[in-house]
């Protein structure tokens, strides 16, 4: 299982999540779900969530590799809260295909228990919701549960932060801020000022994009791609791959330089020669740069 929730309770869970994440938790109704970055002083992100509310705090959804790491961070600064942090080894973020856009997928029935979150919309026509107590015939669907999440997050250009490439990017070059995952009108969270400082003073130099591969691609999270010129500057980093059997292919999310996003991405030859399709995302990905911006 790729991804593992996190169960935030007490009274003060909204202030803590407030003053700790990118995103404006206080703006997100029990109706709705968000998606978050947790940044180093630094500004580099450590982890990113997907956000559900219920009604004693939160469900967070981080992906399994840094979950500890999250944990922990988040004991040492509770300081004096009144939060309780819990790992939900029972409970999993799941993603259905709706065959008509707008309803609920038919094999959400199954999924529909208590102590669960609402289902949200997760591009035209995927849904996903956090659920609990899955049956043993539904964890042999385990890989078929991971992979629908997978896929539909990366058609939507959302990115997990695995534990290899934590406080290697900013939110900006996940494209955190295209999604409404980055508040720039809230108080201060850890690397706020240095997120604020590339929207006001300058403009990232690297941006994410969606693109699919031939299934024989064999790339790794973390591995540089060449955009096919000579230069180091123009290369790109794998942040997310799966393999989507449904069309035999391999999707990727991958940063690259905001300057090769005014070439043509739609087909590149990479090291081994094979191409590289980019994806069209649901939100645009601005191509303006600023000299010396992070």
């Amino acid at each position: 299982m790729e991804t593992v929730v996190i169960r935030c309770t007490g009274e003060d869970s909204t202030t803590f999540l407030q003053n700790q994440l990118t995103a404006d938790i206080e703006s997100i109704s029990q109706e709705q779900w968000g998606f978050a970055g947790y940044c180093s002083a630094k500004g580099r992100l450590f982890a990113t969530f997907a956000v559900f509310p219920i009604p004693e705090g939160f469900y967070l959804v981080t992906h399994a590799s840094v979950v500890e790491a999250v944990v922990a961070r988040f004991e040492l600064f509770r300081m004096r809260s009144k939060v309780n942090f819990t790992v939900e080894h029972d409970c999993r973020m799941i993603c259905e295909y709706s065959t008509r856009p707008q309803t609920l997928p038919e094999s959400f029935a199954k999924y529909m228990r208590a102590n669960i979150s609402q289902p949200i919309k997760l591009g035209v026509v995927s849904q996903a919701l956090v659920t609990s107590q899955l049956t043993a015939v539904e964890i042999d669907d385990e890989n078929v549960l991971d992979q629908n999440l997978a896929v539909a997050l990366s058609e939507n250009g959302i990115a997990w932060v695995e534990q290899s490439m934590t406080e290697r990017f900013l939110p900006q070059s996940l494209n955190l801020d295209l999604i409404g995952a980055v508040s720039f009108k809230k108080g201060c969270y850890p690397g706020q000022e240095i997120v604020a400082r590339i929207r006001y003073r300058g403009k990232p130099k690297q941006r994410m994009i969606a693109a699919q591969l031939p299934a024989s691609f064999e790339g790794v999270i973390g591995d540089a791609i060449d955009l096919g010129d000579d230069s180091d500057s123009r290369n790109a980093t794998i942040v997310c791959r799966t393999y989507d059997s449904i069309q035999d292919r391999i999707l990727m999310l991958a940063t690259v330089p905001i300057s090769a996003l005014d070439s043509n991405l739609t087909q590149h030859a990479i090291a081994d020669r094979i191409s590289i399709k980019r994806i069209d995302l649901p939100y645009t990905v601005p191509t303006e740069t600023v000299d010396g911006a992070a």
